[in-house]
């Protein structure tokens, strides 16, 4: 995102998905090199469709959509009262002006992004 400029995207992300998706980021490298911090030699995986497909399958997608889709038609929610997170908008939020009574939380933030920048 960085080499098209488009870092002001991640504006739009909410914190916890970004937050989400760090976490799942660095599990998976963590789990990846832990054959080389450990110093294991580990066979590389030959399970389903491995020889027939073209492109890799990934398996993380196919997992959580596989129980997004178990836990809709068996209605976890309403079963095992598991959080769900119910009806999520589209489109971009309205622009509003912000409340300058947090101005004074956010400017000591704001100076050394303003020199990074």
């Amino acid at each position: 995102m960085a080499v098209f400029r488009l870092g002001f995207i991640s504006v739009y992300l909410s914190a916890p998905m970004l937050d989400g998706f760090a976490t799942g980021a660095s599990f998976t490298i963590l789990t990846v090199q832990a054959k080389y911090l450990l110093g294991l030699k580990i066979p590389r995986h030959q399970g389903y469709g491995t020889d027939r497909l073209k492109i890799p399958l990934p398996t993380e997608l196919v997992v959580v959509a596989g129980a997004t889709l178990a836990s809709h038609f068996g209605e976890f929610n309403t079963r095992y009262h598991s959080s769900i997170s119910g009806h999520i908008p589209t489109g971009f939020i309205p622009p509003q002006v912000p409340t300058f009574s947090i101005m004074s939380r956010v400017a000591l933030d704001a100076i050394p992004l303003a020199v990074i920048r």
